[in-house]
């Protein structure tokens, strides 16, 4: 996703947004640990009941009206965030 979030054709219309279901701690370490840059926003939350969250990582795209498109099942990221574009 990191690589995703420093393409150029998304500067300006796609925020990718990485969610820690631990801490603020726990973000950082993950940050440092896979070597992330700040392409992507990074932060801390409880689980959100409405994306049904399985396994982690989880993906969800939403929209910018703030629908939910993709969720969980068959999300293939570079191509789902093309169409949406």
């Amino acid at each position: 996703m990191d690589e995703l979030a420093k393409d150029a054709k998304y500067a300006d219309k796609v925020v990718f947004l990485l969610v820690n279901l631990g801490s603020v701690a726990d973000a950082a370490k993950y940050v440092t640990m896979k070597g992330l840059t700040d392409a992507c926003r990074h932060g801390a939350s409880r689980q959100v009941d409405a994306y049904g969250i399985r396994y982690i990582p989880h993906k969800t795209l939403i929209d910018s009206k703030g629908t939910v498109v993709k969720n969980f099942d068959n999300v293939q990221l570079a191509k789902d965030v093309d169409s949406l574009l």
